[in-house]
């Protein structure tokens, strides 16, 4: 049992050590239905090494709780070049409506200024309403026209003031 004194929950860049405990999160996430349409990449143990291997300048992030992964939180898209990250997140069903996913973009949003980014980008199925909401709630504004892939493109502002 976690006393009061301890670190129950904490957010970590993710590294090397962490792949087995990743690898176990991709499954999670691969057997998730809600999350069917969340597909940044494949979630498998190649992808697990190379999101904990800390190179390049995309960042991964993992969101503990007691010990295991239970929520994953993504910065992409610099090592292929472009100047708007994309953010990516998923927490397990049993974090969903706890706020967990409001912190973990909050976080998200302040680690893209700190790397000197003016904006974010995202993209969410129009068919997902709980998430557009919390998106919006953050102050996304999507396009009108859909993606090819069927997607909503949400842009966030991230400059001081605005």
């Amino acid at each position: 049992m976690i006393g009061p004194m301890s670190t129950p929950t904490e957010l970590v860049r993710l590294r090397p050590e962490h792949v087995e405990a990743v690898s176990a999160m991709f499954e999670d996430i691969a057997a998730d239905r809600t999350a069917r349409r969340f597909h940044p990449h494949a979630f498998d143990r190649d992808n697990a090494i190379r999101v904990c291997s800390g190179a390049g300048s995309d960042l991964y992030f993992g969101l503990w709780v007691r010990g295991k992964p239970c929520g994953y939180g993504m910065l992409r898209g610099w090592d292929e070049g472009f100047d708007v990250p994309s953010l990516g997140i998923w927490v397990s069903p049993e974090l969903r409506g706890t706020g967990a996913a409001k912190a973990l973009m909050s976080f998200l949003h302040l680690a893209a200024r700190l790397s000197g980014s003016t904006r974010i980008r995202l993209k969410v199925h129009p068919d997902n309403p709980r998430a557009i909401t919390l998106y919006r709630s953050f102050g996304y504004r999507f396009s009108e026209r859909l993606e090819s892939d069927g997607q909503m493109l949400g842009m966030l502002d991230l400059q001081p003031g605005q």
